[in-house]
């Protein structure tokens, strides 16, 4: 091939078998794909499944509502899970067991994070050869951005990171649909006799006639004249300008995306097979997946406003369909040229795409390549040496915790290429901290079972990642920046990021106390577990979130529990009051007694054991175990040491700014043990540790960081699940709650309002309504606290 603006005029390149199979292989399992919206998942449980490069892909939402992708095949001899294209897990299956993804030929289970959870008969036919907790499913690198779309790509490492590979593009339109969250109304597809690199060009020729046919021919206005901007990896931009909003059939009417005016119209060519197009209406997406050299599916959407009131809604259909309905195309042909003709189609235009589709496929007349060639095994040890002398960067992280695990996958995906060494003092792989007082301690197990753990062991190894357990760090010296470790060995840094996160309150007399415990190890949650396996009679000092979680959970095994709270109610710290008497409630009705407003006298031991709790009041209370859950303080000890600086001269959270740095630049913390300097209160959830481990990788890499969520929170209790958003400020006297009742049984959310300002909302088994109040407060667009009580009441659609 000696020149790219030949090479798509190629018969081959569209009908080649071994062609076709080279681009699955070299292209589409190595650039990032638009699989769905996320508003096509919109609670817990929903899922989707699609193909890349002919592999069968499964995309589904958590309970934590993250998004995740895997293989849709069994790791059991390769078959095909989930058969149907959407659906929910919450639907019984003849598993008997909701909520899991479920193999039917062999009943293998899996649980929405890509664990096998259940193997039929796995003690029976396997023996010792084979454990459950050594099989999941292969999950897939997926990201949601620009536009609240679901990217996922089939390589481990992807060659290029999804901000990279999208921000040329999507530059003139991330503020238009990022500002507000998006909602899919039209999906349709249909499979099409062609090359998908001919229904590609076919698009582009569309799209350009179409332009030119309704750009206006008032040349006295600026930007009406189409201009095309290749941009880089094959991408390229057609827009703005200006349509004849007084004659033509497919004006906007007046709706706009935010940012845009009603007659602009952005076109983007995605490579390898994409194209979005916004105009002030709506939004349409056009997906081409090839099946076979001569055969491609098209998946067409259209999107416009979650928040639009139904008569916007309306409008922006009408609008959509007139253009992009099969109707519309149709008519939109005929107006612009009939048939589709690539001859209108700029040379330049068509070479830009085949210059990158022949760096990908290794056919670039200048050799340039986006795939670096596989080494050998050989190449690599001759290599090493090398590669660790170019590459000598190191990032050390101090705590695997939920913040430091995050932490590194971001940054791998953000590009980072140095090493990454994550020390922590807990044995076995970092795990979960939200189920320990819920489904772990509920589990079988006579120790910590793998589906709890953050990562499975394969994916340290496939991310290069350098974890060490049971290795506690004794000193930070920020001068010669070393951490001294256990043992008197030493190891250097670039970059320190602290994801210490928090320890326990203690009661001083219950330290060494047998049968007393506290809750946020692995190994104390087994502890508990395997006390409860012989106790009647549980004890619990503090009714805050850990306190009723281990309540529910330990009532649930049939223990007698008593909850003692010394506050007023309990949740007195962070909820609101019409909730914890709602939750008060629900754990009376389970058989949980629980005494409040009265404190812990003595804690009376027998022989170094627990046997009761004597009150203020003088009553004593006996049990056979005690569970101490009275808060936790930041683990900044290192860092006050260390000389970086905290809330108080005697510790308290470690302060850092808006990307993570603490008061030395090459230090970040993250998580719980970090506090913002203009944050008025710490946050202890799962969702900050997740932002703020995303934004500091963010920091060192040089991306560009996350936009900041509003803080989100759940607990399940019983067969009850809490999820809240925002910050209930609890000690403001202005702040008052509305009750709201939920279309299902026992579904209720409390509305927290100052004013006619919403600054939380509290929900009971209700997604739909929490999806809409994080919407609301993401947005700061707030409904009226008035009408919130009516159930007919639209909260986003004002």
């Amino acid at each position: 091939m000696g020149d790219t603006k030949l090479l798509w005029t190629d018969p081959e390149i569209y009908v080649d078998k071994n062609i076709f199979d080279a681009e699955q292989a070299r292209i589409f399992k190595n650039v990032w794909m638009p699989v769905c919206h996320e508003s096509e998942l919109p609670d817990p449980y929903d899922f989707r499944t699609s193909s890349i490069a002919n592999e069968n892909v499964l995309v589904c939402r958590a309970p934590d509502d993250k998004i995740n992708a895997f293989l849709n095949v069994c790791p059991h001899r390769g078959m095909l899970i989930e058969r149907r294209p959407q659906g929910t897990f919450l639907e019984g299956q003849a598993s008997g067991n909701p909520k899991r993804i479920t193999c039917m030929f062999h009943a293998w289970q899996f649980d929405m994070r890509g664990n096998c959870v259940y193997v039929a008969r796995e003690k029976e036919g396997y023996q010792d050869r084979f454990s459950k907790d050594e099989a999941g499913l292969r999950r897939l690198r997926c990201e949601v951005d620009f536009g609240g779309f679901v990217w996922v790509n089939l390589c481990d490492q992807p060659p290029v990171p999804l901000r990279d590979w999208l921000n040329e593009p999507f530059e003139h339109l991330l503020d238009s649909i990022s500002g507000e969250p998006l909602e899919v109304f039209s999906y349709r597809k249909s499979v099409s006799n062609s090359n998908f690199k001919q229904v590609h060009d076919d698009l582009i020729a569309l799209h350009t006639a179409f332009a030119n046919s309704e750009k206006t021919g008032d040349h006295s206005r600026p930007g009406i004249e189409v201009r095309r901007e290749h941009v880089g990896y094959g991408h390229a931009v057609t827009g703005t300008f200006a349509l004849k909003n007084s004659r033509s059939n497919f004006a906007s009417r007046g709706l706009t995306f935010p940012g845009l005016s009603p007659d602009d119209w952005f076109l983007l060519d995605i490579f390898p097979g994409f194209t979005f197009s916004l105009h002030g209406s709506s939004m349409h997406t056009t997906t081409i997946t090839p099946i076979n050299p001569s055969e491609v599916m098209v998946e067409y959407r259209g999107l416009g406003l979650k928040t639009d009131c139904e008569e916007s809604r309306a409008q922006r259909i009408r609008d959509y369909n007139a253009i992009w309905s099969p109707f519309g195309l149709s008519k939109a042909n005929t107006l612009a040229l009939k048939a589709p003709d690539r001859s209108e189609i700029p040379e330049d235009y068509m070479s830009h795409y085949y210059e990158e589709w022949a760096r990908w496929m290794d056919r670039h007349p200048k050799n340039e390549l986006r795939l670096v060639p596989k080494q050998t095994t050989t190449d690599l040890k001759n290599n090493q040496s090398k590669k660790d002398s170019l590459n000598k960067e190191s990032i050390v992280v101090i705590g695997a915790s939920h913040a430091g695990i995050s932490f590194c996958d971001k940054a791998r995906k953000n590009g980072y290429n140095g090493r990454i060494i994550v020390l922590d003092k807990q044995k076995g792989g970092p795990m979960e901290r939200p189920p320990l007082s819920k489904t772990f301690l509920l589990d079988d197990s006579a120790e910590g079972n793998t589906k709890f753990l953050l990562r499975q062991k394969k994916w340290y190894r496939t991310n290069e990642i350098e974890l060490r357990t049971r290795t506690s760090v004794e000193k930070i010296d920020l001068e010669s920046k070393t951490l001294s470790i256990t043992d008197g060995e030493s190891v250097s840094f670039d970059k320190l990021v602290i994801a210490a996160g928090a320890t326990p309150r203690h009661l001083p007399t219950t330290l060494d106390m047998e049968n007393a415990f506290v809750l946020r190890q692995p190994d104390q949650a087994v502890a508990i577990r395997q006390k409860a396996e012989e106790s009647k009679h549980v004890v619990i000092i503090g009714g805050g979130y850990i306190g009723l979680e281990v309540a529910a959970s330990l009532r649930k095994k049939k223990l007698d529990v008593t909850v003692i709270e010394a506050a007023p109610r309990i949740l007195a710290r962070v909820a609101s009051q019409p909730l914890a008497e709602h939750i008060h409630q629900m754990h009376v009705d389970a058989g949980v007694k629980i005494s409040v407003g009265i404190g812990v006298s003595n804690v009376i031991a027998v022989n170094g054991k627990f046997d009761a709790v004597e009150l203020s009041s003088g009553e004593v209370i006996k049990g056979d175990m005690l569970l101490v859950g009275i808060g936790v303080l930041p683990d900044s000890k290192l860092a006050l040491s260390a000389g970086l600086e905290t809330q108080r001269e005697d510790g308290g959270s470690i302060l850092v700014d808006s990307g993570m740095r603490t008061s030395h630049e090459d230090v970040m913390a993250i998580g719980d043990v970090a506090i913002c300097r203009d944050q008025a209160i710490a946050v202890e959830s799962v969702h900050n540790a997740q932002e703020t481990a995303a934004i500091a990788a963010a920091t060192i890499t040089g991306v560009e960081p996350p936009r900041r969520q509003t803080p989100w929170f759940w607990s399940d209790q019983y067969d009850t699940k809490l999820q809240s958003v925002g910050i209930v400020p609890v000690m403001d006297p202005d702040v008052f709650q509305v009750e709201r009742r939920g279309k299902r049984d026992g579904s209720v959310s409390f509305w927290s309002f100052r004013g006619n300002e919403l600054v939380a909302v509290e929900v009971i088994n209700d997604p739909a309504t929490y999806m809409e109040a994080r919407q609301c407060l993401d947005t700061q667009r707030f409904p009226d606290p008035e009408l919130v009580s009516n159930p007919a009441f639209s909260l986003v659609g004002t």
